[in-house]
């Protein structure tokens, strides 16, 4: 008990092996970690197609409405009449431009359900998800604690009498209750804080480049001067 202190890299494998009967557990927790960093950045991927398949399509069909000399009563300021002065166009096809705007209200109607569906299953994916993660982690946390703190107490069991005469009982409950509190702490930042972290960070920097590897690459360049300022 008394020995030379540990290299910090020893003592964390050590500390490791109370967590390995539970790895089946921990692997589920980065899994609801993986999950809900997936759905928690869903809302971000989901701007790219409401602005490539609703928004953007909206204003197309606008601005060739507009030049064709009347806009869909589907679109804001349909009423509108043409700017005076403007070139007289063509005028089109009646049935042509009825299955157009057809075609593309329903293609527009059809994506925005899509979104909504996706954004609400992330909603509902959000708070299961960190739930399942923190229970988990905080189960398996709670274990290796009684694990450790029985780990310690067999072991002052096993020591002889004479370390016990030769040891106050502060220091015996410091170790039994602090030292193991200690320990607990650093497996704690591990399994709740460093590694799911590490996921939420991974599955972000996925969903990034999978919207655009461009801005991306921008946004990597210019993190770390913002990080040391």
């Amino acid at each position: 008990v008394h020995g030379a202190r540990a290299p910090a890299r020893t003592l964390l494998l050590r500390l490791l092996r109370f967590a390995r009967p539970y790895a089946p557990v921990i692997g589920f927790a980065l899994l609801c970690a993986t999950a809900y960093s997936g759905a928690y950045n869903s809302f971000s991927y989901l701007a790219k197609p409401f602005m490539d398949e609703v928004l953007v399509p909206a204003q197309t069909e606008r601005a060739r409405a507009e030049t064709t000399g009347f806009l869909p009563s589907w679109l804001p300021g349909s009423g509108l009449a043409r700017a005076p002065g403007a070139g007289a166009a063509p005028a089109p096809d009646p049935a042509a431009e009825e299955a157009h705007r057809a075609a593309l209200r329903a293609r527009m109607e059809a994506s925005l359900a899509k979104i909504l569906l996706v954004g609400l299953a992330a909603i509902v994916l959000v708070p299961l998800t960190l739930f399942g993660k923190n229970y988990l982690v905080s189960w398996t946390l709670g274990h290796v604690l009684v694990d450790i703190q029985q780990e310690v107490c067999r072991k002052l069991l096993a020591l002889p009498l004479r370390f016990h005469h030769g040891t106050t009982r502060g220091d015996t409950l410091s170790r039994t209750l602090n030292d193991v509190a200690k320990a607990h702490t650093v497996l704690d930042v591990l399994f709740a804080d460093l590694l799911p972290g590490l996921v939420s960070l991974l599955v972000g920097v996925v969903i990034l480049f999978s919207i655009s590897w461009q801005l991306s690459l921008v946004a990597l360049l210019i993190g770390p001067p913002l990080l040391g300022v």
